[in-house]
């Protein structure tokens, strides 16, 4: 009669955690962050331009290699803006016009290549306030022209005109507010602007 043989370990002995998985995590963990960050870099918000969407105090993530790959109509941006002298932080904006656009900022709305542009992040409903006279300009290449989305408190393309690509630090895409709270950065969806320009 064969014996049966228990397959139970001797009492007082116990499985070791192994070090390896643990260590293996970490590292995978370590290479993730420093590949993030080899492609994206932390920034700081400092003014309320971007507000409601974005407010002061807020750490957004920027994605570095979208300015390569090409910018789209509505996404967020940091940049060095061509102010001659100025050294300070990059300032945040929306990209409201790309290379080739004919763009028309008259009775406190924003025309696109004739049409009006939607603008549903604009704080408050604001007008488009541009001073003294309507604008209209064609977006020359290389550049994008960006505002606020806070249009009564945004230093921007109105003021210094369009940016070159070339000193767009990259594209807006997480935010984290002060209270731990993390939200992605949606670009809207125009589809067809609001309505024909007349």
């Amino acid at each position: 009669m064969a014996s049966h043989v228990s397959a139970r370990r001797p009492p007082g002995r116990t499985r070791r955690p192994t070090v390896r998985p643990i260590v293996a995590g970490v590292a995978g963990l370590a290479l993730a962050a420093a590949g993030v960050l080899v492609f994206a870099s932390p920034f700081v918000v400092e003014h309320s331009s971007m507000a409601a969407t974005l407010e002061p105090g807020e750490l957004v993530l920027v994605d570095r290699v979208s300015p390569l790959l090409g910018l789209q109509r509505g996404e967020v941006v940091v940049f060095r803006p061509p102010i001659p002298g100025y050294s300070g932080i990059p300032f945040v904006k929306r990209v409201i016009g790309l290379p080739g656009d004919r763009l028309d900022l008259r009775g406190g709305r924003v025309y696109v290549n004739g049409r009006a542009l939607s603008e549903p992040y604009v704080y408050g409903g604001q007008p488009t306030d541009t001073g003294f006279a309507d604008v209209a300009l064609t977006v020359p290449p290389g550049s994008i022209f960006v505002m606020g989305d806070h249009r009564g408190d945004s230093w921007d393309s109105r003021s210094y005109g369009p940016v070159p690509i070339a000193d767009v630090v990259g594209r807006a895409w997480l935010a984290a507010g002060p209270r731990l709270s993390v939200a992605l950065l949606p670009s809207p969806d125009y589809g067809r602007p609001a309505s024909p320009a007349r």
